[in-house]
């Protein structure tokens, strides 16, 4: 299994920093740009770790 950050003794200590960047770059996206996802797509679901959309392209418009 990934694990981004490690674990244990050895895990990094800028897992939480990261996961805060990570939150506010996202806030920042959906704040300026709205995501249109394709009109043509038809849903087809990806069974792995958790059920996932395969193949979704998603755009991203500047809000005016």
């Amino acid at each position: 299994m990934f694990k981004p950050f490690g674990t244990g003794a050895r895990a990094c200590i800028g897992r939480q920093f990261a996961l805060h960047e990570a939150v506010l770059v996202l806030g920042l996206l959906l704040r300026r740009y709205e995501l249109r996802p394709d009109p043509g797509y038809r849903l087809r679901v990806a069974e792995r770790l958790t059920l996932m959309p395969e193949g979704l392209r998603v755009w991203l418009e500047r809000r005016g």
